[in-house]
């Protein structure tokens, strides 16, 4: 019965507790073992594919703290530390050197793709963990040069259930399309809902060295609006398209970008069949063209081809009719064949007749088997009883309504007719008032360069040329022939300019039209010198209502026009020797005179600026004992044989007075410009 309790040997057993750190890295949410030197994207440790020369791209990691004692960052002077290639860099350190047990701090490591290739460097955080001190791993980058590919085609909303949506990769023949990814945005939202990673490689179509790849990929949004990136390696936008709209991403790859709108839609609707799609016109094989339909599909190919569009070519380049007389023509043809008819309506005014009668349309059908075949509309002038002289008429085009998709309201040009009356015309022809001589340079100067030397006016143009005259003055490479009347076909076929030391000098000369002044304008690529000359105009140059040239102003209309004139610059004598020393009396008496002066002599002017001094002397040099040559330059040949032609007469040249005189002096003073 006692009731002691008695312990005999007590026996307590525990388990001790270890107080210590524990390190772990992390991105991407992914722990990264220490000695790691396998980069991944899964753990962010892999930058992956980033265009050369492109943005710094970031990854942020996650030092944590597992373990129940502070962690101890001791890197100096950085915590983290980075070695190997200098295309990564360690832009935010972490905020603490001490992390509390459970704890986190992080760093951000930047990629700038700078140098071609994969490259390579070692983080190291140098900490108080015992067994993974330092804390190591890898990352790295491959900058590539930026691929030459595009989104070149895409289907997204066809007529009633969507079917066959696809998008299209085009670009340089060869290239690996496993690089890439296709994601979808959300317009509304700015979001992403579908990545596409693509596989392959681009075919070479054609021979051409480039070719297209298609993916079909269900469910694309219908806008509007949504988009499309182009993404290489994961990080790099090649491109950011949308459809309906525009928009800013607000994550994924292209996150802060603004898509760029392609301009054309796909409604659902009958102008988008099953079947269609949107494309890239890519005229230029490499070079991504512009968006346009909905048009016939062609996933997988390039789309090389020419634009919708409408040619227009007129006969001769212009389009002239006559009241009762002579019609003209012109064709119309498509540049690209259509996926069903296309009508062009053609619609003259009031003064034109295409068939139907004044100011009635006609239609020109292009069928899918015709569209290349130019078809030609024959144009006539109403013949009316209204006095109107030279005038003209207009001739609109459109594409009627129901034509193929990609044609309807394409802008057309319309064809302007060049009409002569024959209501009240005259029978007087035209004929040639005058030829001068000018430099190109001389510019208009708001004169009239034929008013005849008025005080304050323009007081005349140019070395007025008559026949058989010998001009020493240099720098003119312009002559200008002035008709009496507004004249039609004044063209290189009709004038020709021949000479000795070069015997035709077509190969150098340009030949033009002024209809305000009715003056026929001829530039030279070099100033004319040291040769006889002939200038012809063709009888074949006629007046609105059809009358000849009268060149001869010999009974009446027909006539070749013909003149013969000689350059030699430096004889101021104008002698038959040529260049020498009895030139330098006349440039000696007229030395340091200008214009207007009483002394000054035009014949002295060599280089025809306006004053005589040591600069013309260059021009007496370079032509010093030279003489007009020989002979006499051929006839003139208006395609039709030699017709003869009548010398120009002096008398023609009043209107232009003499040479040497006021108007002549007052332009190579630089007082009148042309």
């Amino acid at each position: 019965g006692n009731d002691n309790v008695f312990v005999d040997n007590l026996l307590v057993r525990g388990e001790s507790v270890i107080v210590a750190p524990e390190i772990d890295v992390l991105g991407n949410s992914t722990s990264i073992a220490s000695g790691d030197m396998t980069p991944s994207t899964l753990d962010a440790t892999s930058f992956g594919l980033v265009a050369q020369g492109a943005a710094p791209v970031t990854a942020t990691f996650t030092i944590a703290n597992n373990g129940n004692a502070p962690l101890a960052l001791s890197g100096s002077p950085n915590l983290v530390a980075i070695s190997g290639s200098s295309n990564f860099t360690i832009t935010t350190q972490p905020a603490t050197a001490s992390v509390a047990a459970t704890a986190s701090t992080t760093f951000v490591v930047t990629y700038t793709p700078t140098t071609a290739g994969l490259q390579t460097a070692t983080i190291s955080i140098a900490n108080n963990d015992s067994d993974e001190n330092p804390y190591t791993f890898d990352v790295s980058g491959t900058a590539v040069e930026l691929p030459n590919v595009w989104i070149n085609e895409i289907s997204y909303d066809n007529l009633g259930a969507d079917v066959g949506e696809f998008v299209e990769v085009a670009g340089t023949a060869g290239f690996d399309l496993s690089t890439l990814s296709l994601v979808l945005y959300n317009g509304f939202d700015g979001t992403s809902y579908n990545t596409t990673v693509l596989a392959g490689t681009i075919d070479n179509e054609g021979g051409t060295g480039f070719g297209a790849v298609s993916f079909l990929i269900p469910g694309i949004q219908n806008g509007a609006p949504d988009g499309i990136a182009l993404v290489l390696g994961g990080t790099t936008v090649l491109s950011f398209i949308s459809y309906e709209g525009v928009f800013a991403a607000t994550n994924g790859p292209a996150s802060g970008m603004t898509s760029v709108d392609i301009g054309v839609t796909q409604l659902g609707n009958a102008t988008a069949p099953v079947g269609s799609s949107l494309q890239r016109n890519n005229s230029v094989p490499g070079t991504p063209g512009a968006w346009f339909g909905p048009a016939d599909d062609s996933p997988g190919d390039l789309n090389v081809f020419v634009s919708p569009g409408v040619t227009i070519t007129q006969s001769g380049g212009t389009t002239v009719v006559a009241e009762g007389g002579a019609t003209d023509t012109y064709t119309i043809v498509l540049d690209s064949a259509p996926i069903s008819d296309v009508t062009v309506t053609v619609t003259p005014d009031g003064q034109l007749d295409l068939g139907a009668g004044a100011a009635t349309a006609v239609s020109l059908v292009f069928t899918t088997a015709n569209w290349f075949t130019p078809q030609t509309v024959t144009v006539t002038a109403f013949d009316d009883a209204v006095t109107e002289g030279p005038h003209s008429g207009s001739i609109t085009h459109a594409i009627a309504t129901g034509s193929a998709i990609v044609y309807l309201g394409l802008p057309i040009a319309g064809v302007t007719a060049s009409i002569t009356d024959n209501d009240g015309g005259d029978a007087i022809p035209p004929t040639v008032t005058g030829v001068f001589l000018v430099n190109s340079a001389w510019l208009p100067g708001g004169q009239d360069p034929f008013d005849g030397g008025g005080a304050g006016a323009g007081n005349g143009i140019g070395l007025a040329v008559t026949a058989g005259l010998q001009i020493p003055n240099g720098n003119l490479n312009r002559i200008v022939v002035q008709f009496s009347e507004p004249v039609v076909g004044f063209s290189t076929a009709n004038f020709r300019l021949l000479g000795v030391n070069t015997a035709d000098y077509a190969g150098v000369l340009t030949v033009s039209y002024d209809a305000v002044t009715n003056r026929g304008i001829i530039n030279l690529s070099t100033p004319l010198n040291r040769d006889r000359l002939r200038v012809g105009v063709s009888q074949n140059v006629t007046d609105a209502a059809g009358n000849q040239l009268d060149g001869d102003l010999v009974g009446g209309a027909g006539g070749n026009f013909d003149l013969l004139f000689s350059v030699l610059v430096g004889n101021g004598n104008l002698d038959a020797s040529g260049v020498n020393g009895g030139d330098l009396g006349v440039f000696a008496a007229a030395f340091n005179q200008s214009f207007p002066s009483g002394t000054y002599n035009i014949n002295a002017d060599w280089n025809s600026d306006g004053s005589v001094n040591g600069a013309d002397l260059a021009n007496f040099a370079a032509n010093f004992n030279l003489a007009l040559p020989g002979g006499t330059p051929g006839p003139l040949n208006f395609g039709g044989g030699t017709v003869p032609g009548a010398v120009y007469s002096p008398a023609v040249d009043a209107f232009f007075k003499n040479l040497g005189d006021k108007d002549d002096l007052d332009l190579l003073a630089g007082g009148e410009l042309f």
